[in-house]
């Protein structure tokens, strides 16, 4: 099946494509996770990430989601926009965060 886009308005001249549902397999170090973007029943864009409890596996997963919060804040289609990152309770080390515009 190939992958499905959907556009969404950034508040510039045009919107951007975005896909819909995308799962990716990373490695950093040696730790292992995977990262599951979901913009399909969201308003915005939901970003998970999952790893291996104890270990390096809490710790790749923060710094991905740094990353990404990072690359949102340095962004020039967000400029002067509203953006709100929301973490849920982590429990067990995990965490997650997910970014809508409003």
């Amino acid at each position: 099946m190939p992958p499905e886009y959907k556009e969404v308005d950034i508040g510039e001249e045009r919107p951007v494509p975005c896909l819909k549902f995308g799962l990716w397999l990373l490695k950093l170090g040696r730790t292992n996770f995977l990262v599951l973007l979901n913009t399909q029943h969201h308003q915005g864009i939901q970003i998970q990430v999952a790893s291996p409890q104890g270990g390096n596996g809490p710790a790749a997963s923060q710094k991905f989601l740094r990353y990404i919060e990072d690359a949102i804040q340095k962004g020039l289609c967000y400029r002067a926009k509203i953006l709100s990152l929301n973490r849920p309770i982590c429990t067990a080390g995990n965490r997650a965060a997910s970014a809508s515009t409003s």
